[in-house]
C-alpha cells in the first residue's frame, strides 16, 4: 500500500506544470515586472540596481570595434540578396549598400535614443562616439564590396548618429520632447580620434541647434 502511495506522489509530482517564466516574450515579461514592482514597490530598488547591472558598462572603444567589424562583414553576397530585381522592384546597388549599413547602425542609435530618455546621458555619449569612430576608421577602405558602393555613408552615419545624441531622436527635425536637446559632442574626443571630422560634427551640432530652436518657436 506504501508503494502504492509513493507512485501516486512521483505521478502527481510529474504531472505539475513547468514555469512558464521561461517561456515569457519580451512584452510579457515586460507585463509581469510591471505588475510585481505594482503589488510590491519595495522591491523596486532592487530592481532598479539589478537593471542598471544588467544595462553594464559602455565603451566607445568596444562600439567602435563593433560598429566597424559588422560592416566589415558585409560582403557581395548581401549586396546580391538586396540589390537588383526582386519581386517586380529594382533597388540599385547604391541603395542596397546603404540600407545593409543603416541597419548594422540603427540599434546603436536606438540605444543612444533609450539611454538618453533614460537619463543614462554617459553611456548614450560613448555609444555616439562608438558610432563616430567605429565609421571613421573604414574611411579608407573604400575597396570593400558594400562600402566602396555607398562611401558617403560613413560622414552620413556618423552626422546621424551625433544629431541622435544632440537631439535624443531619429528625426532631424525635431527632438524627443520628453528628452532635453542641446548635449554638446566632445571637441576633446573629436580632436583625438575623428579629427577630419571635426567640421563635419560642428556643421552638424550647428544644424541640428537651428533646427531645434525653430522647432521651439510658437
Amino acid at each position: 500500500m506504501a508503494k502504492h502511495n509513493k507512485l501516486d506522489g512521483e505521478t502527481a509530482e510529474a504531472a505539475k506544470p513547468s514555469s512558464v517564466i521561461p517561456s515569457l516574450k519580451p512584452g510579457e515579461a515586460d507585463s509581469v515586472l510591471k505588475l510585481l514592482l505594482a503589488a510590491h514597490p519595495e522591491l523596486c530598488a532592487e530592481a532598479e540596481d539589478l537593471a542598471q547591472s544588467v544595462l553594464g558598462e559602455v565603451s566607445f572603444e568596444s562600439v567602435a570595434e563593433d560598429v566597424a567589424c559588422a560592416l566589415q562583414l558585409l560582403d557581395m553576397d548581401d549586396l546580391n540578396d538586396r540589390a537588383g530585381s526582386h519581386w517586380g522592384e529594382y533597388t540599385e546597388p547604391t541603395e542596397a549598400a546603404w540600407e545593409l549599413m543603416e541597419e548594422e547602425i540603427e540599434p546603436h542609435l536606438e540605444d543612444i535614443i533609450r539611454y538618453r530618455a533614460l537619463g543614462l546621458d554617459g553611456k548614450a555619449l560613448e555609444i555616439a562616439k562608438g558610432v563616430v569612430l567605429g565609421l571613421y576608421s573604414l574611411r579608407d577602405e573604400s575597396d570593400n564590396d558594400v562600402l566602396g558602393w555607398s562611401p558617403d555613408f560613413l560622414p552620413e552615419g556618423a552626422s546621424e548618429a551625433v544629431v541622435v545624441w544632440y537631439t535624443g531622436s531619429r528625426y532631424r527635425d525635431s527632438g524627443n520632447k520628453s528628452t532635453p536637446c542641446g548635449l554638446p559632442f566632445p571637441k576633446d574626443f573629436v580632436e583625438q580620434f575623428v579629427p577630419e571630422w571635426a567640421s563635419l560634427i560642428e556643421r552638424t551640432i550647428a544644424q541640428a541647434a537651428r533646427r531645434s530652436d525653430q522647432g521651439r518657436q510658437p
